[in-house]
């Protein structure tokens, strides 16, 4: 019983962690900038840069990944028909992804849907 209650609270609420993560990296990157900021002056998109130079390379192997591979990796009555749609959404819509417009562009057909958020 208790843990049944206990669990359902915490899977019920899983969208809150979503929040709690965008609010401590919002946190955490805002104090790394004003510190920086006392130093010398800092540039939002010399920041901004390197933070696409920090993402882009492994998002480009996650999204590689998806479009090429994932499909050999799983097995099951339903797994080819799922991976062939999303394989295809990826090799179709990859550049959407590398330039974060994927929320904006062919949105009914897009790779990597868990990255929407």
């Amino acid at each position: 019983m208790f843990i049944d209650s206990w669990f359902s609270m915490w899977a019920g609420h899983m969208d809150l962690f979503v929040d709690i993560f965008f609010f401590m990296s919002a946190f955490l990157v805002s104090i790394l900038y004003y510190a920086q900021l006392h130093k010398r002056y800092v540039s939002p998109l010399k920041v901004y840069f390197y933070r696409l130079c920090r993402l882009v390379p492994m998002y480009a192997v996650v999204v590689f990944f998806y479009a090429t591979l994932l499909r050999q990796l799983g097995d099951g009555p339903i797994w080819n028909m799922f991976m062939d749609v999303e394989q295809q959404a990826c090799r179709q819509n990859w550049w959407t992804n590398l330039l974060f417009i994927n929320t904006y562009v062919n949105t009914d057909n897009m790779c990597l849907l868990q990255s929407w958020y």
